[in-house]
């Protein structure tokens, strides 16, 4: 569903020249699973949101999933969680307003949430556990004319700060540099 303009885009982040848009989604799946004697099934669905107006562009993302197996030690539980994600290219400057990007991202994950209550702690970086990270960086973005063969380049520094949701704290915060080429 896209009320205004065309729908959202593959692209992370749109010039500031393009039209405003604004796009909605839902999708849902069912995912099944053999290994064995044992089935694994999941049931999904997502919501999804992306908007672009000037030099900004943000995207959301909601998950919520049931998962459940046939084998009896393996209990059914829930998956949820989705992020919120915002870029600024630099306006004003005429350079930067086609090429550096202000960067932020919350995102909040619970990738088991059995029906019994909590998972117990039993690591650090526990992947069953609840967690949030806050996500701020700069993005810098090179395309055509630039590059005859590459299509797209960015490179982001961005610095994230984890927060566990269920046990105690971790000092896990990450500090990234990605490089992304698309041809």
């Amino acid at each position: 569903l896209s009320p205004f303009g065309g729908p959202g885009t593959s692209a992370e982040l749109l010039p500031a020249d393009a039209p405003a848009t604004l796009s909605l989604g839902l999708s849902g799946y069912r995912n099944t699973t053999h290994d064995g004697d044992t089935t694994h099934a999941v049931v999904a669905h997502t919501l999804e949101g992306f908007a672009h107006m000037g030099g900004l562009t943000i995207q959301a993302e909601w998950l919520h999933a049931r998962v459940t197996s046939s084998n009896a030690g393996t209990p059914a539980h829930q998956v949820a969680g989705g992020y919120v994600q915002a870029g600024l290219f630099v306006p004003r400057i005429p350079w930067a307003c086609d090429h550096l990007a202000l960067l932020g991202k919350l995102e909040q994950l619970d990738p088991h949430i059995p029906p019994t209550g909590p998972v117990p702690f039993a690591a650090a970086l526990e992947d069953n556990h609840a967690r949030r990270q806050i996500a701020v960086g700069l993005g810098y973005y090179v395309g055509a004319p630039t590059f005859d063969s590459i299509h797209t380049l960015r490179v982001q520094l961005t610095y994230g700060m984890w927060t566990e949701l269920e046990t105690r704290p971790v000092d896990n915060d990450q500090l990234q540099l990605a490089v992304h080429m698309s041809f």
